[in-house]
């Protein structure tokens, strides 16, 4: 054993930066290096956490995490349910021939609770297709968990205790070169041929949605500070503290406010949890300035920021702008390696200590007294927080799409959330059904949206209290282990972006977004794998009884969802690029496969629609309707394939289930 905290030089209680009395929160809370000593000294009394060669385990958990976040992410981040099916079936397969091969199981109580919870969820979304209003999309929704739980069963079965940092440092890598991606495609629009200054100038591929990738990528950023603070290589806390420079340009390219609230939010949830947490906020202080001087030129660069700039600046400015990007990263980088040795050798004395906790605490108070002599009052700023939230979102002034990160507007989310909770109110205990929201939108509101835009208020509406308390639950399990630590390193980058998604899924759609959702939930995971007992794990035979039998059934279901969604999406995209005779040829096999779903039908229908077959179209939008019989759109599809009195009955019934679609109302004009 090494030696106990209460030889380190200083007590338990100053160590820990507990809260028992004032004495403690002054000399155990600041400090640079009550941090700098301490973050020496735990090494030692650490061994599991020592820097040590890296070996063929901690290499493959490296790559699993890396291959799973760049491949998914990457596939217009996960959304589309080809890319669910493969990722429930890759993973549900090689975790079932683990559970067979294995002597025993290395799971722990959080683990399974974590899995126990995520299961029962899942359970209640499939059943939720007794009384939704459409079948379809719920059970689409069930192969969507099921991904996730696959995904996470199989992370667990092969991260261990001390292969959990590196299973991190694999979801950085992934995150980071999707990222960086998604930056050079703003600054090199002549090398990656991407270049729409009107309808696509914020910043979203390759994830699709620029929430989105700006979460995706805040995520990115608090995952390298983790490693910038508690990586054993100094050489590795360089290439960690040179990442935030270049993941905190893609967000601010992206121009999603949420997504900075949700790194400012991360970041505390991070401070609040880590036993050492002023070491992790001196990092953030050093490396921060560096990164902050990026986002002041990215905002000086107005060919990349406005609607309407001309290809030629746009590829002058963005070459400038990634040369300054570079100098900025490396600048970073080698802050982070004076910053780690300064942290190895120096001792900083117990009057520095309270001066630096003195000079924040003093920031603090003349900060709020700024803020309230400039806004007024804490009642007068939440009144008014509250009316600009409820309003609509302002013009950009001069096309300036940095100008939209200072409007509070919820641009329509308050009336989606609205929706959402009046659902709940009908049906408090079980919601609607999973996934039909988008049905209960289209009746009330007054624009086309799939989603609620909040996890927690739309699985309200769709699931009731028991869906929620689930997914809340199970959300929960990950932090749990992080707090229950008892004084194990928690990696901090992991619990920070954990929390950051965790916060932002309550503002939009990130729980849809596969890539997204799959950072949050490995960092998640690998929180729950670094807090296992050091005790032996039970033996297969004991929890094998349940987990084996549930993962054949799951890992069949997923293979055969696979078999319909991939024909799927291949006939949507024919579909797109008007290859009508394959959209049909690969409906028909989408449909084979999945014949509880209106989609293949669906895209069939239109594919004969488009290619003259009236006759065929009509038969196959009428099969889609007795499968999905409030599609709205579906009815839409119908009328277009019928005359007189029939096409009028379907125009009105898709009116009655979407009074304010301007298709129907111009279909009704021209009758």
């Amino acid at each position: 054993m090494g030696p106990s905290v209460s030889n380190l030089g200083g007590t338990e209680a100053d160590w820990s930066l507990g809260w028992s009395s004032p004495s403690a929160l002054l000399d155990a809370r600041l400090g640079v290096v009550a941090l700098l000593r301490y973050d020496t000294a735990m090494q030692r009394a650490r061994p599991v956490l020592r820097p040590r060669a890296v070996g063929s385990a901690e290499l493959g958990t490296a790559l699993y995490g890396l291959t799973v976040i760049a491949a998914v992410a990457s596939s217009r981040g996960g959304y589309f349910p080809e890319s669910w099916a493969w990722l429930a079936s890759l993973t549900l397969w090689p975790a079932l021939v683990i559970l067979i091969a294995s002597d025993r199981i290395h799971l722990g109580r959080l683990e399974l609770a974590f899995l126990g919870l995520l299961l029962a969820y899942g359970g209640w979304v499939l059943l939720s297709a007794w009384w939704s209003v459409s079948a379809t999309r719920t059970l689409f929704e069930a192969q969507h968990v099921l991904a996730y739980f696959g995904a996470s069963l199989l992370t667990l079965l092969l991260v261990r205790r001390g292969t959990a940092v590196t299973l991190v440092a694999g979801v950085l890598a992934g995150v980071s070169l999707v990222s960086c991606y998604a930056f050079l495609t703003r600054v090199l629009p002549d090398r990656f041929a991407q270049f729409d200054a009107i309808a696509g100038y914020r910043l979203s591929d390759p994830i699709g949605y620029w929430n989105g990738l700006g979460i995706f990528s805040v995520m990115g950023v608090l995952l390298a500070l983790g490693f910038a603070a508690r990586a054993h290589s100094t050489v590795a806390r360089g290439v960690a503290s040179a990442l935030p420079v270049v993941l905190v340009a893609t967000v601010f390219f992206t121009f999603s406010r949420g997504a900075w609230v949700a790194l400012a939010f991360g970041f505390l949830i991070a401070l609040l949890l880590d036993p050492r947490r002023f070491q992790l906020l001196a990092t953030g202080l050093v490396l921060a300035p560096w990164s902050a001087l990026g986002i002041w030129l990215c905002s000086r660069s107005p060919a990349l920021t406005t609607i309407g700039s001309s290809f030629d600046e746009a590829s002058a400015q963005g070459r400038s702008l990634l040369l300054w990007t570079a100098v900025l990263s490396a600048a970073s980088g080698l802050t982070g390696i004076a910053f780690a040795h300064a942290s190895r050798t120096l001792r900083v004395p117990a009057g520095a200590r309270r001066a630096f906790v003195i000079a924040l605490a003093a920031a603090a108070v003349t900060g709020t007294v700024a803020l309230w002599a400039w806004a007024g009052s804490p009642a007068s700023i939440a009144t008014s927080a509250w009316h600009r939230f409820q309003a609509p979102p302002k013009p950009l002034a001069g096309g300036n799409l940095a100008n939209r990160l200072f409007d509070l507007s919820s641009t329509g989310r308050s009336a989606l959330w609205a929706t959402s909770s009046d659902d709940f109110l009908d049906q408090p205990i079980r919601g609607t059904g999973a996934g039909t929201f988008q049905y209960s939108w289209a009746a009330r509101g007054t624009t086309k949206a799939r989603d609620a835009h909040s996890l927690y208020i739309e699985t309200l509406g769709e699931l009731g209290v028991v869906g929620l308390l689930l997914i809340v639950g199970a959300l929960a399990v990950p932090f749990a282990a992080a707090a229950t630590s008892n004084g194990r390193d928690v990696l901090p980058g992991a619990v920070a972006a954990f929390g950051a998604f965790v916060i932002h899924a309550g503002v939009d759609w990130d729980w849809e977004l596969t890539g997204v959702t799959l950072v949050a939930l490995v960092s998640g995971l690998a929180l729950l794998a670094a807090a296992r007992a050091d005790e032996p794990v039970m033996a297969t035979s004991r929890l094998g009884v349940t987990l084996i039998p549930v993962t054949a059934v799951l890992a069949v279901f997923a293979f055969v969802s696979t078999l319909g969604n991939v024909p799927l999406g291949r006939a949507r995209d024919a579909l797109d690029g008007a290859d009508y005779p394959r959209a049909i040829s690969e409906a028909h096999d989408a449909r084979r496969w999945a014949p509880w779903s209106a989609e293949p039908l669906r895209i069939l229908g239109e594919a004969q629609l488009n290619s003259g077959d009236l006759a065929g179209a009509q038969a196959s939008f009428s099969k889609a309707l007795a499968k999905d019989p409030d599609n709205w759109e579906l009815w839409v599809d119908l009328a277009l394939t019928r005359t007189g009195r029939a096409r009028r009955e379907a125009v009105e019934r898709a009116e009655e289930l979407n009074p304010h679609s301007r298709q129907v109302q111009q279909l009704l004009a021209n009758m």
